[in-house]
């Protein structure tokens, strides 16, 4: 049996898990090992009627970032501006960044959290971190080193600074930024800010490029509308990994954090280190294949930032969906329960 009514408020107690027949402690921040058979309790989560899409902000989001950044582009191209090209692979990025970020704020329900520093903050952050990032990259990197150590060193610069701010305030800022959603959803935001900046980055190249050259001619005009308009739409759709890999991580690192009592957890250091290796195998393995052996673009980079959504950050991020929201997000976006625990607590029960 399904149904979509609300189960209790997030307090201190046992609460129904979206699993027929078990309830399951809930500390106020996180869920517990703590599991108790009840065959009252029942099975829930959002039915997925498709008209329900429509009322998503989640949706328009995606259609205004993508249908605001393919005309900005449009224009910057049409007027040589660099500028204007950029901000078209910012909004552009931002279309389906924007969508999941909204979605990670609906199924956390991040609005009762009262967590508006964390916004500030991660936007804030965001844009920091890519600035140091790009300086670090440029110094040591730049210059023609596009070797495979040369696209790995990415990963090993980007995924330390995204997260660098977030977990100094886990270790030494105010309680809010120790609960584990609050952490997550600021580093949702610096990824998400991160990603859009780098998309505004390299849809600047081919038009700031050409203008620096002095060339106008027809060809060099066309060549530069095929690469904006290529890029755009790669980055489009890549950028989001950011936002995918550092944020699994973050659910790792802010549930490891809240379980060991400190800010350090071998939980959050292996969450740290699966996002890390999958930032260098996207650019060190998957990026020279897609540009040697499938003629440029983004294929394998695609498919990585889609498995790493399904097997990565909602697999993680779902383990942080309080108890007043299981009954509103999808079957697989509710707190996964261990099969273990789930024999625990019907032995006994016996």
């Amino acid at each position: 049996m399904t149904t979509t009514s609300p189960s209790s408020p997030s307090t201190l107690g046992d609460h129904p898990t979206g699993f027929a027949g078990f309830r399951r402690g809930w500390d106020g921040l996180a869920w517990t090992s703590r599991v108790v058979a009840d065959p009252s309790s029942p099975e829930l989560h959002e039915r997925h009627a498709f008209v329900r899409v429509f009322t998503h902000a989640s949706l328009y989001a995606f259609i205004v970032g993508v249908v605001a950044g393919f005309a900005a582009a449009i224009v910057g191209v049409t007027l040589h501006a660099w500028p204007l090209t950029a901000l078209g692979g910012a909004l552009a990025a931002g279309g389906p960044i924007g969508a999941l970020v909204l979605a990670v704020r609906r199924r956390l329900r991040i609005g009762i959290l009262h967590a508006g520093r964390a916004v500030v903050l991660g936007v804030l952050w965001g844009v920091i971190a890519f600035a140091a990032a790009f300086v670090i990259e440029l110094l040591v990197e730049r210059g023609g080193n596009h070797t495979v150590a040369g696209f790995a060193f990415d990963g090993l610069v980007e995924e330390p600074l995204k997260l660098l701010l977030p977990v100094v305030l886990l270790a030494t800022g105010p309680a809010l930024f120790k609960n584990p959603r609050v952490g997550v959803w600021m580093v949702v935001i610096a990824s998400g800010v991160f990603g859009m900046a780098e998309a505004a980055l390299y849809l600047a190249d081919p038009v700031s490029a050409a203008s620096t050259s002095g060339q106008t001619s027809a060809q060099i005009d066309a060549e530069v509308t095929a690469a904006t308009g290529r890029l755009l739409v790669e980055r489009m759709f890549v950028e989001i990994a950011h936002v995918i890999w550092t944020g699994g991580a973050a659910a790792l690192i802010w549930l490891g954090a809240h379980r060991a009592g400190r800010a350090f957890s071998w939980l959050g250091l292996l969450g740290f280190g699966i996002a890390v290796a999958q930032h260098v195998i996207n650019d060190a393995v998957l990026t020279p294949i897609d540009a040697t052996l499938l003629g440029g673009g983004t294929f394998l980079n695609l498919v990585w930032v889609i498995l790493g959504y399904y097997f990565w950050f909602r697999p993680r991020v779902r383990q942080l969906v309080p108890p007043d929201a299981v009954a509103l997000v999808p079957k697989r976006w509710r707190a996964r329960m261990p099969r273990a625990l789930q024999r625990g607590a019907s032995a006994g029960a016996l």
